[in-house]
């Protein structure tokens, strides 16, 4: 998927921030453009430039973290605002690998020190291999969701090939953290929830939007990765839940607490940057 950078040509809320400022908005597995657009879009209006980039989905890599998503499409992108800060919105697991793949790049180890906030949607959580391997399956459902109703044998069958090879790739990957821990390494160092959680430059300010309704990414982790940020790492969160919305549906169903989220996350960057500015 192509990285596209839109300059924003709005003057909105928060134009004072386009000069130091933009959002890297990474999508979830699954989405295309036009569906991630939308959210690129809530930041352009409020007067700041985006970069929008989705990794296709990998379920092993024999680098470990480091490989988990190409991302060689965005390099180029980043490169030409690699003077600036940045807002991150991070949507599900796919945009949490996406992220630890760049952390992981020579070039953007220190990403998180440009870093003044991020947004995390529908993620990040740890789950036990087998609910694991359900969302996974559920997700490739989601993608190929055409060919499995098309009523083609062919496609049909595609379709399991596919699964198929993911489901191996995840053996492999479970089974070499397991390998991992067991001979004494840290989680942290091959699991992107833990990596992230303990990650030592992890920016001071989180807004998480998550759902009991979320079948794929359960609350119940990503509630225990904001307490541990608040508690365990002092860091400011602002974790909005909620009951009815399903995984990454949140700014849908409930888009009046999602923009207020979106707002709150951009007035504490303002204030650092312009405490003076009236908004």
């Amino acid at each position: 998927m192509t990285a596209v950078l839109t300059r924003s040509t709005t003057s909105g809320n928060y134009s004072r921030l386009n000069n130091s400022h933009y959002v890297l908005i990474l999508g979830w597995g699954g989405s295309d453009d036009k569906s991630v657009k939308k959210y690129a879009d809530l930041y352009e209006k409020r007067g700041l430039d985006t970069i929008r980039f989705i990794a296709e989905m990998k379920a092993f890599s024999p680098q470990g973290l480091a490989g988990m998503r190409d991302m060689d499409e965005i390099f180029p992108v980043l490169d030409q605002v690699q003077d600036q800060r940045l807002v991150m919105h991070i949507f599900s697991m796919n945009g949490a690998y996406s992220l630890v793949t760049l952390l992981h790049h020579k070039k953007y180890a220190d990403l998180f020190s440009r870093t003044d906030g991020i947004i995390w949607d529908s993620c990040p959580i740890y789950a036990d291999f087998m609910p694991f391997l359900k969302s996974y399956n559920q997700i490739m459902n989601n993608m190929h969701k055409k060919q499995l109703e098309s009523g083609s044998i062919a496609d049909w069958g595609r379709v399991q090939a596919r699964k198929a090879v993911a489901l191996s790739q995840n053996v492999m990957e479970a089974a070499r953290n397991w390998v991992h821990v067991k001979t004494g390494g840290n989680i942290s160092e091959v699991h992107p929830y833990f990596y992230l959680r303990e990650h030592p430059q992890m920016p001071e300010r989180h807004t998480l939007f998550y759902s009991e309704a979320d079948v794929l990414c359960p609350a119940p982790t990503i509630r225990a990765f904001n307490q541990y940020l608040s508690e365990k790492r002092g860091k400011e969160v602002d974790a909005v839940y909620f009951t009815d919305s399903a995984h990454v549906k949140h700014f849908l169903v409930h888009p009046v607490e999602y923009n207020e989220g979106i707002d709150r996350m951009l007035s504490y960057v303002e204030r650092i940057y312009h405490p003076n500015a009236k908004i």
